[in-house]
């Protein structure tokens, strides 16, 4: 992607006036679509409202934002067409774009449209990809990103009217609305600028057009209207078609009609693959069904038996004994919990008087409830994810824990000021004060709270600043004149700091009360640290706590595909002032450009996390934590800071979005593709082995590689035969190599990777199946990069469900697999299944690595782990060596698990499996129990991100003190 030019330098007299053209009918989306005008990164323009109302329209002021606003005036309501020429003969602009009252740019929309326009002058049009949202500002489906094609354009409409900026040159030239014609006034204005040349497309989404109900009715007119202005402009420029142009069209119907026809052979092989689904789940519920049938038979025979009859009298005096030593157990929690004795007498006897003994039943059941605990452990109905609970226990601070808090800040060796970084621009007043209570009551002391007030319209939050400015010597606020948008907000507020540290605050989230206490415990642990960033949760309209973000430790690659530094993010303020803090027209996206400018000024050991929840982000209407698309627009500013930052660092490497809002990083390969080496072990098999290298010649699109298929005393004649004809192939670049040795996977391997003329080794199972063509290409491309270990796939088992996502360490005692038998359809922890991210080890089921590193950290361990774990192992080497061990979602292949080699169901086996546990225990100690890929407060009992309980950050709380062997004393919280 060419890097844009950057008119925020630029204050505007040198660049060519662009001028915004509104057709306004006052419709309450107006206010909006001026908004996206005044956060416009290009700083050169006037806006141009066209009343198409007459009377009675809003009065508009003289500005927007800090642009100059013109409205003109007819007095007359007005038809679309001459309200667009009305605009087109009063604009000052030398480039002109329209914008309809109901849609809206994206910040960098003219600036990037300009840019493409100078850098081609020869060109009078430039358009870009728009985004279709319904009424609630949602995607709804519909985009427009097609290339110019002027065959496509004479056959219909892909440009909404606002997604072109075009030189006012070709008005001057005559080209205008057509006034009788109302509806495709649009298309027909294109249809004329393109005598003038072809148009630039740029491939970015930078606007959105509403489209439902009373918006956008030009991609959702009515049947007959819409047919009856095709057919007029049809007619009107029918003289303008050619032969060539027919053809082309009808070339163009026939390949939509083959990719439609394609599509919907996939939906019905994905409707039957459901289906089998549905029939599978429902075979399951119906044996489950029988068996409860069958229960409730025995216990209906039990009933009546003649025993169960004699024995009825002393089972009711009994539960009424042991209601009644269960009643006499909660009359103490019920007199705490009514307020003394009196006051529960009262409270019971009010009971009685409206409900009788059902209203004092219900009363003790309240009690019993509340005295119970959800177990920390076991089956049935305990949910493992009950956050609710896991806070209480393991969240919840105490005054023993804030005294000892207190007591241990005076031991820090390093007291820093923290400045507090809060932008607010018309936040709801109630949540501003209890944003900023949250900073009030940190149990640290020395600390500032920044605040820019962004020209907040609503006159409420200036009283609350200044009340707050006023009552407390450490809130500095400014209030700026112009509304600038959060980038420029941010560094006003970033100006005020005088603190060595900055940690950045939405106006209407929350810092948890020992947020800044853990900050500096870990400045004076980690003394050359640079940024910091803490784990987060959710807090809902009304103050409760979801959906926790427990992160692992820094992880480039996940942060390449999303941003996990986010909230808390700390930062030294010298580190943010060398980078000229936040910028302009990286707005929705402005704290993860800065995160990757930060981070090429540092080196990774220099970014610290802290595996506690510091901050709680307030999830509503607005807020992107509710869902991206209410800021949709950051998603396109995310994706652009991620390419600038790959085009600094001399990256080879393109990022795009994926549709759940995160993103997919792509490293270009070089022109001369390196060999890859393909090892694969087996013995007989033939189904398996014939269904591996099949897949693997017809699917796989990298074709640079040879296969060397290591035969591990295979006496299936079928499968010697498939071995000498794969041989006798001139057209195959296979060799079978014999290896009769006892089974031993690490020796094989070691021994095959010797033979390998490969630059680069690929370890396969004898059971996987491709599934995307470019698996190779994909692994590949990681392997080559200069700090990149071994490569690990994607691998699904036959019945879709998740086989391989990444190895978790110290799940079920020495490593898992991440997200197994997670679903298709599912995104995994915080997106995890479908990103691509480093984990300390991927399976060696399907692995890519490097033949020198290989070599360098000695192979696998064909001494201590002949079978299990020696990938592992293997991969927990590589990392120690300094190479990152990633994994990525977008190499799939299926993996028939041990088909071949069968489990440990033999005693032999067990013993050795228990020999290559115990080795891993020895060899890797703690880090089994601390994996950086992972959480401290997430499960190692199963692979599904589940809770811990406890957590593994230490029992309760615990501070860390310098200059102390045992540098922990515990805090207990509940």
């Amino acid at each position: 992607m060419q890097k844009n030019n950057d008119f925020s330098m630029d204050r505007g007299e040198n660049l060519p006036l662009v001028t915004v053209i509104i057709r306004s009918t006052d419709r309450p989306t107006l206010s909006e679509a001026l908004d996206s005008v005044a956060q416009q990164a290009y700083p050169n323009i006037e806006v141009l409202v066209v009343n198409a109302k007459g009377e009675g329209h809003a009065e508009l002021g003289e500005w927007c934002g800090h642009f100059p606003l013109r409205v003109v005036n007819t007095g007359s309501m007005l038809r679309r067409s001459l309200a667009a020429n009305i605009g087109l003969s009063n604009a000052a602009g030398d480039y002109l774009i329209f914008l309809d009252d109901d849609d809206w740019f994206m910040p960098e929309h003219i600036a990037m449209l300009m840019d493409a326009l100078m850098r081609n002058p020869d060109k009078k049009v430039a358009y870009s990809c728009v985004t279709g949202v319904n009424e609630q500002k949602e995607p709804c489906g519909s985009h427009f990103c097609q290339p110019f094609d002027r065959t496509l354009l004479l056959a219909g409409n892909y440009l909404p009217i606002h997604s072109a900026l075009f030189s006012r040159s070709i008005v001057d030239a005559g080209c205008r609305m057509d006034e009788s014609v109302d509806l495709y006034e649009d298309w027909d204005f294109w249809l004329q600028a393109a005598a003038f040349g072809d148009f630039i497309f740029v491939a970015h989404f930078s606007a959105y057009y509403r489209i439902g109900g009373p918006y956008g009715q030009g991609v959702r007119p009515d049947a007959a209207v819409a047919q009856q202005a095709s057919a007029d402009l049809f007619e009107k420029w029918r003289k303008a078609w050619k032969r060539e142009d027919l053809l082309d069209i009808m070339a163009h119907v026939r390949e939509h009609k083959a990719q439609l026809n394609a599509a919907i052979a996939e939906r019905d092989a994905a409707i039957a693959a459901r289906d089998a689904a549905v029939a599978e789940r429902d075979a399951v519920v119906a044996e489950r069904d029988a068996a409860v049938a069958g229960r409730d038979a025995h216990i209906a025979a039990l009933y009546n038996t003649t025993s169960w009859r004699i024995t009825q009298p002393l089972r009711v005096v009994s539960h009424q004994l042991k209601r009644g030593r269960r009643a006499a157990e909660l009359i103490g929690p019920a007199i705490r919990r009514g307020g003394g004795v009196r006051s529960t007498l009262n409270k019971a006897m009010h009971l009685y008087r409206h409900e009788g003994l059902t209203g004092i039943r219900h009363g003790f059941r309240i009690v019993a409830l509340s005295q119970q605990i959800s177990p920390a452990w076991g089956s049935g109905g305990f949910d493992r994810n009950d956050y609710a609970e896991w806070i209480r226990r393991y969240d919840t601070l105490t005054d023993d824990t804030r005294a000892t808090m207190n007591a241990s800040i005076a031991e820090f060796a390093h007291q820093p000021l923290i400045s507090v970084v809060m932008p607010t621009y018309n936040p709801k007043p109630e949540w501003l004060i209890e944003a900023i209570e949250s900073v009030r009551k940190q149990i640290y002391p020395h600390w500032e709270l920044c605040i820019a007030d962004d020209a907040s319209t609503d006159k409420a939050i200036r009283s609350v600043l200044e009340r707050y400015a006023s009552e407390d010597l450490r809130i500095k606020v400014v209030f700026r004149e112009i509304n600038g948008h959060i980038s420029e907000a941010s560094n006003s507020a970033l100006e005020l700091a005088s603190g060595e540290w900055a940690a950045l605050l939405d106006h209407d989230d929350l810092l948890s009360e020992h947020a800044l206490f853990w900050v500096v415990d870990a400045i004076n642990q980690n003394p050359d640290a640079h940024l910091i960033y803490s784990d987060e949760d959710k807090v809902d309209e009304v103050g409760k706590r979801f959906d926790p973000y427990f992160k692992c430790d820094w992880n480039a690659d996940l942060f390449y595909s999303q941003n996990m530094i986010s909230h808390l993010g700390v930062y030294r303020t010298d580190l943010l002032n060398s980078i000229g803090g936040f910028r302009k027209g990286m707005e929705g996206s402005q704290d993860y450009d800065l995160a990757l400018r930060c981070i090429e000024r540092i080196q990774p050991k220099q970014i610290h996390h802290i595996p506690r929840v510091l901050y709680h982000w307030r999830k509503h209407a607005e807020s992107a934590a509710q869902s991206i698309n209410a800021k949709p627009y950051a998603l396109l500013a995310g994706e652009r800071a991620l390419n600038e930052h790959f085009q600094r660092q001399g990256i080879n490497a393109t990022a795009s979005p994926l549709d759940f809002g995160m993103y997919r990083v792509r490293y270009a390969l070089p022109d001369s593709l390196p060999m890859v080496s393909l090892i694969i072990p087996t013995r007989n098999g033939l189904q398996l082995i014939r269904q591996c290298v099949e897949s693997i010649r017809k699917k796989t699109t990298y074709l640079n590689y040879e296969i060397l298929i290591v035969d591990n005393g295979s006496d299936d004649p079928a499968t010697l035969r498939y071995f000498d004809e794969l041989q006798a192939d001139a057209r195959t670049k296979i060799k079978v190599v014999r290896d009769d040795r006892p089974f031993n996977y690490s020796a094989l391997n070691n021994a095959a990777v010797k033979l390998a003329q490969g630059e680069i080794v690929g370890l396969l199972n004898n059971d996987l199946e491709v599934i995307s063509p470019d698996w190779l290409s994909e692994m590949v491309s990681y392997a080559l990069q200069a700090d990149v270990g071994s490569v690990g796939a994607k691998l699904w088992y036959p019945d879709n469900t998740l086989q391989h996502g990444g190895v978790i360490l110290g799940v079920g005692g020495v490593a898992s697999h991440a997200h197994k038998h997670l679903l298709r359809h599912q995104y995994g922890y915080f997106g995890r299944a479908n990103l691509m991210q480093s984990f300390s080890a991927v399976t060696a089921a399907c692995l890519v690595i490097r033949k020198a590193i290989y070599e360098e950290v000695g192979g696998f361990n064909e001494t201590n782990l002949q079978i299990a774990f020696n990938d592992v192992d293997f991969c927990l080497r590589v990392r120690k060596a300094g190479y990152r061990n990633v994994w990525t979602p977008h190499a799939q292949l299926f993996h028939h698990e041990s088909a071949t080699r069968g489990y440990e169901d033999t005693p032999e086996k067990r013993a050795r499996f228990a020999r290559e546990t115990q080795y891993m225990k020895q060899r890797w100690g703690n880090l089994l129990l601390n994996d950086p890929a992972y959480s401290p407060n997430l499960t190692l009992d199963f692979e599904d991100f589940s809770l811990a309980w406890p957590p593994r950050t230490q029992k309760g709380l615990t501070v860390s003190r310098p200059g102390r062997e045992s540098a922990a004393q515990s805090m207990e919280v509940s």
